[in-house]
């Protein structure tokens, strides 16, 4: 039981590490946003990930063979710059959770 819960914690951190490569260096300025998954306050960078944490499991995907894999869900560039969503099937992330853009951020 163990085993499978440690998968599952480093698949899912694998995938939001892979896909914040579009900001190695953490300085890709973002309109803030805040107050929604990890992010308590306002923050202008691009962290795809953090808007998605801590409000549930992560989606699976079970793969041909018979291998599950646990992903987080993460936001896709247009709910940070706003509509209209340039994301697979005009969603604002993968997973379909946020429907819109994030609206403006104030502490």
């Amino acid at each position: 039981m163990f085993r499978i819960n440690f998968q599952a914690d480093q698949e899912t951190k694998m995938k939001k590490e892979m896909f914040q490569q579009d900001d190695p260096l953490g300085n890709n300025p973002t309109p803030a946003w805040g107050h929604i998954g990890q992010v308590s306050g306002c923050q202008n960078n691009l962290e795809v990930g953090d808007p998605l944490t801590g409000g549930g499991n992560p989606f699976s995907v079970k793969m041909s063979n018979g291998y599950t894999y646990h992903l987080q869900e993460l936001a896709m560039y247009s709910w940070f710059y706003g509509p209209p969503s340039i994301g697979a099937g005009k969603k604002f992330s993968d997973n379909g959770t946020f429907t819109s853009a994030q609206g403006a951020c104030a502490d």
